[in-house]
Formats: structure tokens, sequence, C-alpha cells
């Protein structure tokens, strides 16, 4: 999918990750009520835009840090599996949940498609970048703090950049605002969302 569709193919796909985010937290719903998961499970709110980004330039291949419950994991390996297949590196370490509970949303039909590792992404991302470099798609939303979102930025700076990367909780603090300011990044914001765009074809 590109953006040179016509607009009805493209409310198709908003309205499909409108449907897609609602039916995960449903069953995120669903899993705390059964006691699969904890009452105090955070994450999630992303996983609509995700989807839609993932479907609008036809991803195969996604990085994501910070899993949790798996609520951008599961949105962004249906939307890979509608394109046609692909893989989801993720990074994260537990935290809140235990290592069980990572990703536990996360429907057993995508596990060949997905490759998660649980030791923080000062240790996860070399084992994720033996096994791929050459992204689409980076989603950040693991170390909230501002020197953990820089470190993260310029160790992807160090590889070949995606077509798109997304930081999440950019109105914790002013990284995200100095950063494409400093860089001179292409980018547009959706809620506490930023996105930079590093191929411009998708602006």
């Amino acid at each position: 999918m590109k953006p040179e569709q016509s607009t009805s193919a493209l409310i198709a796909i908003f309205k499909d990750a409108l449907n897609t985010s609602r039916g995960i937290l449903l069953k995120r719903k669903k899993f705390i009520n059964k006691n699969i998961l904890p009452k105090n499970t955070g994450g999630g709110g992303n996983e609509a835009l995700l989807f839609f980004l993932v479907r609008l330039i036809n991803a195969k291949k996604v990085l994501e840090t910070g899993v949790e419950a798996g609520a951008s994991s599961q949105s962004m390996l249906m939307a890979l599996s509608i394109n046609g297949g692909g893989m989801l590196y993720s990074s994260d370490l537990a935290i809140i949940l235990t290592k069980d509970q990572v990703g536990k949303l996360v429907s057993s039909k995508f596990y060949n498609n997905w490759m998660l590792v649980h030791k923080g992404d000062r240790e996860n991302l070399p084992v994720i970048f033996n096994s791929e470099t050459n992204f689409d798609i980076i989603y950040y939303d693991s170390d909230k703090s501002y020197d953990g979102k820089k470190w993260f930025h310029e160790e992807i700076r160090k590889k070949q950049l995606p077509k798109i990367l997304v930081f999440d909780d950019i109105d914790r603090d002013a990284f995200f605002s100095e950063c494409v300011k400093n860089f001179n990044y292409k980018y547009k914001v959706f809620g506490n969302a930023g996105i930079i765009f590093f191929d411009h074809y998708y602006l």
C-alpha cells in the first residue's frame, strides 16, 4: 500500500486500524478479568497508528522496543500478516509483568514471525541487529527518560535508517522537539507519538 492510492483505500486501512485496536483492547480486558494479566498492566495506546503505518508503507521488517503485554506487537503483526508476511523484532525488559506475561496478547499464529528478546535494549539491540539491520519501521516505547531516548537515537543512526521512526511519550521531555530541530528531520506528531520520516516519499 502506497500514499498515491485512493483516499477510499486509505480510509479503509484507517477503519481496519481502529477495529484492530478495539479488538486488542477487548482481549486485554478479558485477560485482566481472568487474572491472566494484572490490573495495573500499562502499555498500549498506539495500536491503531502502528497498524496504519505498517499497512501504509507495506512494511516487511519492523523493530519495536517496549512490549509489555504485547498490544503494539499484536497490532503490527496483524498488519504484517495482511501485507503478506514479515518479521517483528521486539526488545523488552520485564518490570511490571513477569517474563511469562510479556507479549501475552500476541496470538500464537504469529510466533514464527516474531523475535522477542528480554534483557533490555542495551543487550537486546546488538542481538537483534545481528539478525537484521534494515527496518521499514522502528518504534521506540521502552526507557521513558531523555537519556534513554537519546541513546537509542544514537544507536539507530549507526545503522541503516528506517523509512519511519516512531517515538512514544514525546510529551514527557524535550528530547523529540530538540532532536527533530537539531537534525532537521521531517516529522509529524499524533497525540504523544512523534513520527520521523527518513523516506520523504511517505510524508
